[in-house]
């Protein structure tokens, strides 16, 4: 029902940018935890569009990545002026050294796609690492017959390209993406 709401809201709308300033889109952005990890590992198992390396977790290899002291694991929500979508993507970022981070895994649900989502998550992540002093930020896209949709992201989110389908980006140099999402402050 919220969903049939929010189409007829869209076919109202003049366009995709009027869709998006007036559908009142807002995200919380939590650390990997024991309450999300059940919804993260289900994201990670049936994602398949939005999905940049595929990895595959159990809740049991998300337990690990929690407790690790070499990952960082982030978990996103979104609702809108009609509702929750509840927890619809995570990323998980690896340390390579005292300098470089890798993003091991980012999937999102094909629910909340061309929302200016992606801008608001790299937004929150590379604003989260800076002040922990790495310098670049790394990413690979591993193509599937489904991720197609996703090919291009890191070109489209300021990632240079280092080799096929490896990417990079100095966090010193990122400038904030413009997203249409604002933080979620009644939590």
């Amino acid at each position: 029902k919220k969903e049939n709401e929010r189409i007829k809201f869209k076919d109202l709308s003049t366009d995709l940018t009027d869709y998006m300033t007036k559908i009142g889109m807002k995200s919380k952005f939590n650390n990997l935890n024991s309450f999300n990890i059940p919804r993260v590992s289900e994201l990670s198992n049936r994602s398949n569009q939005f999905n940049l390396r595929t990895i595959r977790y159990s809740q049991t290899d998300l337990t690990k990545i929690m407790n690790s002291d070499n990952y960082f694991g982030f978990v996103f929500d979104l609702e809108d002026k009609f509702g929750s979508h509840g927890i619809v993507s995570y990323v998980i970022v690896k340390c390579v050294s005292n300098d470089e981070v890798f993003i091991e895994n980012w999937a999102m649900s094909c629910r909340v796609l061309e929302r200016s989502f992606e801008q608001y998550i790299i937004n929150k992540i590379l604003n989260f690492l800076k002040p922990k002093k790495y310098k670049t930020l790394l990413a690979e896209y591993i193509e599937t017959k489904k991720n197609l949709l996703v090919k291009d992201m890191y070109n489209k989110l300021g990632f240079s390209i280092q080799e096929s389908n490896n990417y990079s980006i100095s966090l010193k140099d990122f400038k904030t993406l413009k997203t249409y999402i604002k933080d979620n402050k009644n939590d």
